[in-house]
């Protein structure tokens, strides 16, 4: 399952029934798509360390405002419809949580009193249809972000010494074992081959629930790193069922997989496909003897992971890509 495809059903159906209800006879599917799809694209899309919540509120606003000086230009006698539509849609960052407020039941009564001095009717049924919805979708979205969640695993998070917005995850088991196993025969168990990539599925769905549950908190800050076991790439089908559950503009900005230096140079090709599609590797090189040019190829990273010496001599070679310590 695509997580955040998923989520985003949720969060589609909301916003759909939110817009039917404030434009009643003016919602128009066709038109509501459109703001939805650039939306979607821009919420989603603007994600990066140097864009902050304003610049991110801002470039959806405008784009917004583009589409609407499109679809007006497309088809005049829609521009009422158009104009409404947009105006709307302002408040939809609110409840996306690009925009915070101490409280959405003012915001919800803002909306309907908008409503009711430009209709011209009472707004307090209004305001309670939408926070009822409201309160029907944060069930919804809590609901789903629980349902990834398990008595017999969990992740833990350990924050990197100089990033603290990055954390390593790693998954740990909680299952009732036989007392004649000893922790350590579990453990080494859990880390062989068919065992621990078909525990990926799992821990991928936990990190995938954390990012959403960062999403339903305004959280655009932290930044998660993954184990990829190099066993699973080898594994076509496996591997793309695997990945298909990161598969989103917006998981793979705040997710990164960890690969070790000497496993990168055994398996470049399938790392340098995977970085063409979008996903985010982080290199951990420790007690490594890199030349300058085995430096420089460490740019396609989004991180470098590695320990006080070999970070000198990669800080000395002026390298882009962001050092990390844990």
């Amino acid at each position: 399952m695509n997580v955040m495809m998923e989520y985003l059903k949720i969060n589609k159906r909301f916003i759909t029934k939110y817009m039917k209800l404030v434009l009643s006879n003016k919602y128009n599917r066709k038109i509501a798509e459109e703001f939805y799809k650039t939306y979607v694209e821009n919420r989603y899309s603007l994600i990066d360390e140097q864009l902050g919540k304003l610049n991110l509120k801002n470039e959806i606003l405008k784009a917004l405002d583009n589409l609407k000086k499109d679809l007006i230009k497309q088809d005049k006698e829609t521009k009422d419809i158009v104009e409404q539509t947009r105006l709307y849609y302002n408040y939809v960052l609110y409840f996306d949580y690009v925009i915070n407020s101490k409280s959405i039941e003012k915001i919800i009564i803002q909306i309907a009193e908008k409503k009711y001095q430009n209709v011209g009717q009472e707004y307090t049924e209004l305001a309670s249809a939408i926070y009822g919805e409201f309160l029907i979708n944060q069930k919804e979205m809590q609901d789903f972000i629980k349902g990834f969640q398990s008595n017999e695993f969990k992740l833990e998070f350990e924050k990197s010494k100089n990033k603290p917005d990055i954390k390593r995850t790693t998954i740990k088991q909680n299952i009732k074992f036989p007392l004649l196993y000893s922790e350590y025969a579990i453990a080494k168990a859990m880390e062989t081959e068919p065992i621990s990539e078909d525990i990926l599925f799992v821990e991928y769905h936990l990190i995938a629930s954390a990012v959403i549950n960062d999403i339903t908190k305004g959280n655009v800050k932290s930044q998660y790193i993954a184990s990829l076991p190099v066993t699973v790439l080898s594994k076509k089908q496996k591997a793309k069922r695997v990945l298909d559950i990161l598969n989103s503009e917006f998981m793979k900005y705040k997710i990164t997989f960890e690969i070790s230096y000497k496993n990168f140079e055994k398996n470049k090709a399938k790392i340098y496909d995977l970085i063409s599609q979008g996903y985010k590797f982080a290199v951990c090189i420790e007690n490594e003897k890199l030349k300058q040019e085995d430096i420089k190829r460490l740019e396609v990273f989004k991180y470098i992971i590695t320990d006080e010496n070999t970070s000198k001599t990669i800080e000395n070679s002026n390298l882009k890509t962001q050092i990390i310590k844990f």
